[in-house]
């Protein structure tokens, strides 16, 4: 099959991103909870990165089921597709629980690509190339990289009640 050595590497990004997710979890100070934006964070980036994995591997079975690469692609558009549209309805919904901390990134990062990226494979579930399925695929990492990136960059801070209190003398002993 033309290009399986990118979608099998994509796999194991995915499964990369996960267990460093996972990690990070672990790591966590064990005296502070997590905030509902913070687990809304790490669904986000769980869900893409095991969709990653899922829609890395679809193509190998679905090759030996019907031969046709056209046939392959279309079908693992359509349930890219699928996926980007259940996980866009999922995260509309997690967001009215509770904001993310940086709003704007959150639309513009994530809800305006995510329909762009729809319409793609949607647009590949006609055409049937590897391409635009592969372009999909790279689309899957843009989530988990960001939220990776803001974990790293908020894990030592506390909580953000507490990052917006100022701490006087008093507090720090």
């Amino acid at each position: 099959m033309t290009g399986e050595s990118f979608i099998l590497g994509m796999s194991r990004i995915g499964l990369t991103f996960a267990g460093f997710a996972t990690l990070l979890s672990f790591l966590r100070h064990p005296n502070r909870g997590w905030t509902q934006a913070e687990v809304n964070a790490l669904k986000l980036l769980l869900e893409h990165t095991m969709a990653l994995v899922f829609l890395g591997i679809l193509p190998f079975p679905l090759v030996f089921t019907f031969g046709s690469e056209g046939t392959v692609f279309r079908i693992s558009s359509a349930t890219l597709a699928s996926f980007l549209v259940l996980e866009f309805i999922l995260q509309h919904r997690r967001l009215t629980k509770a904001t993310p901390r940086r709003l704007a990134y959150f639309r513009y990062g994530f809800q305006v690509p995510c329909c762009g990226f729809t319409i793609l494979a949607l647009v590949n579930v006609v055409l049937g190339k590897l391409s635009l399925y592969a372009w999909g695929l790279c689309w899957l990492l843009f989530p988990p990289t960001f939220q990776l990136m803001l974990f790293l960059f908020f894990f030592s801070e506390g909580p953000s009640s507490e990052r917006s209190k100022p701490t006087t003398p008093t507090e720090a002993e």
